[in-house]
């Protein structure tokens, strides 16, 4: 028995090490978080410097964001999503860039992420895919189309906006709603193939 047990505090234990592999897998999720930001602010960059090319590279914006929460996990994924809306508010804010992130391509990646079992190769999966897909970009339109109209009354523009939307509306959402869909499904098969790449 050793005898100076009774002045041993079961306090003063050491705190468990955090094993090696643990912090490889963080510093590989903050890189590839990193990585992520550095390519989504380069486009967003593009965007702006070509605003007649603006959605291609937002695309590819909100696959750097879907990427992130993938193999990086949520918390780094909504990090890599505030760094880059930050980035892109410091450069150009208040652009048409930066409103396009935050309102379409940003919760976008988010509802991806969560709806990344429902594959394309099963009818079932596909359709309710498709379903959420629809049901969010109407609501993605709406919320645009709001913002739109408060944003140019603000800025007191000769404009009718609100007319302008509701003559069109539904013309927009014809147009808007299937290219949102191909875009998800290019999205979605992009990101299958390059997350099967990345080992974390």
């Amino acid at each position: 028995m050793n005898p100076n047990s009774d002045f041993e505090n079961p306090d003063d234990e050491e705190p468990p090490i955090v094993s090696s592999s643990l912090k490889k897998s963080i510093s590989k999720r903050i890189a590839l978080s990193a990585v992520c930001v550095a390519l989504a602010s380069l486009m967003i960059v593009v965007t702006n410097l070509v605003p007649f090319f603006t959605f291609f590279p937002l695309m590819i914006v909100a696959f750097c964001f879907i990427i992130a929460f993938e193999k990086a996990g949520i918390v780094y994924g909504f990090l890599t999503i505030i760094i880059s809306v930050l980035i892109s508010a410091f450069i150009w804010p208040l652009s048409l860039t930066f409103f396009l992130t935050v309102l379409i391509f940003a919760p976008y990646s988010f509802v991806a992420f969560l709806a990344k079992k429902l594959i394309f190769t099963k009818w079932k999966t596909m359709l309710i895919r498709i379903g959420v897909m629809m049901i969010f970009a109407n609501i993605v339109l709406l919320f645009c189309y709001l913002v739109i109209t408060v944003f140019a009354l603000a800025q007191g523009t000769s404009l009718n906006i609100e007319s302008l939307f509701s003559l069109h509306y539904v013309l927009i959402a014809l147009i808007f709603i299937p290219a949102f869909l191909v875009f998800d499904f290019v999205s979605n098969q992009a990101t299958i193939q390059i997350s099967r790449r990345i080992k974390i």
